[in-house]
């Protein structure tokens, strides 16, 4: 948030073809993928009950972020820049 890390507490997150959901110790959230672009993806915001210090992602924001893929497909990772 602000160009600095935001709770980098490892989650456990699982993703399907139309879902995403992150169990961290701080808090959960649920979100759709829209549709993928490239090295993009667009997803809207179902719930969460994150701490909110700062701008809040609130149900029904849509929001689209970058993705990565190392270590032979098994490492993925996403960079939110909203």
């Amino acid at each position: 948030m602000n160009d600095e890390l935001v709770n980098t507490t490892p989650a456990y997150t699982v993703i399907t073809q139309k879902t995403c959901y992150s169990i961290a110790p701080a808090c959960y959230n649920t979100i759709t993928i829209d549709s993928f672009h490239g090295d993009s993806f667009t997803m809207t915001m179902v719930s969460h009950n994150c701490p909110t210090g700062g701008p809040v992602m609130g149900p029904g924001t849509v929001v689209e972020q970058t993705f990565a893929l190392a270590n032979e497909g098994n490492t993925l990772t996403i960079i939110n820049t909203e």
